[in-house]
């Protein structure tokens, strides 16, 4: 699985293969132990979907998209309608704020809707053909990231000011708590910005761990990466020494992990 959020009592987990049509996944629980899953069509059927990527909440309706701009959306996170399509290059990430849906993927392609379901149907690159592979809404801005430390940002959703960019790290996720905006890296690397327009130089977390994912809760920074490691921090500068989730029995878990969420 690729993404997942929690919203009014209900986990959504989505993904799929990346290479198989048909091949595209939502799983919902209320529990964390108990799930039901859908696959949204059939390499032959009506849905043409590869996988999902990425989903978000708002206006009262979920939405996920991925491989070659194919979604779905839910107003309930159990029942989908899908043959939906968002553009035609792969979607990497997706949020909802200010009143706008925005997905950003492939290429730096962009693309924008008010209810999740009529989308500008032109994909309009925002980047030069650089992927953007996480954005956020917070404190009355967008923010997207991707390789060479790129930041994009946008109060609307549509216009959009390149803010650092020609570096070396790959910027994979991006998160606010605090008062701050947190990036974090696949070779371990990690920046802050109380702005999201001026960032500091990149410092790398101690340890080897490609970092793919990063949140905020209860007043820690978290972020997860391969072989099941983890790492927090209060302020977003000085982080912990990595530790690997383990299963209920005690055993590490040596998988990848690419998203993470919290209850409110």
């Amino acid at each position: 699985m690729h993404d997942i959020i929690y919203n009014n009592g209900k986990y959504i987990a989505v993904g799929g293969n990346p290479s198989a049509t048909g091949s595209a996944i939502v799983a919902t629980s209320t529990n964390l132990t108990d799930w039901t899953t859908t696959q949204m069509g059939v390499s032959s059927g009506e849905y043409r979907y590869y996988e999902f990527k990425c989903i978000a909440y708002g206006n009262g309706r979920y939405v996920t998209t991925g491989g070659s701009g194919w979604a779905a959306t839910s107003t309930d996170g159990i029942t989908w309608t899908g043959n939906l399509k968002i553009g035609s290059n792969n979607k990497n990430a997706i949020t909802y704020g200010n009143g706008r849906f925005v997905t950003v993927g492939k290429w730096g392609f962009m693309n924008t809707s008010t209810d999740g379901v009529n989308w500008s149907r032109e994909d309009v690159a925002i980047t030069s053909n650089r992927d953007l592979l996480d954005i956020i809404y917070a404190n009355g801005i967008f923010i997207a990231v991707g390789p060479l430390e790129c930041v994009i940002t946008s109060t609307d959703g549509i216009n959009w000011t390149t803010r650092t960019d020609y570096r070396t790290y790959t910027w994979k996720s991006i998160t606010y708590g605090n008062g701050k905006f947190v990036v974090v890296a696949t070779e371990g690397y990690t920046s802050t910005s109380t702005d999201g327009i001026t960032w500091t130089p990149p410092i790398k977390i101690v340890g080897t761990t490609n970092w793919q994912e990063i949140t905020y809760v209860k007043d820690n920074f978290i972020a997860v990466g391969t072989n099941g490691y983890m790492v927090t921090s209060t302020d977003g500068i000085n982080w912990s020494v990595p530790i690997q989730i383990k299963d209920k029995q005690g055993t590490p878990i040596n998988v990848n992990l690419y998203g993470i969420c919290a209850m409110p």
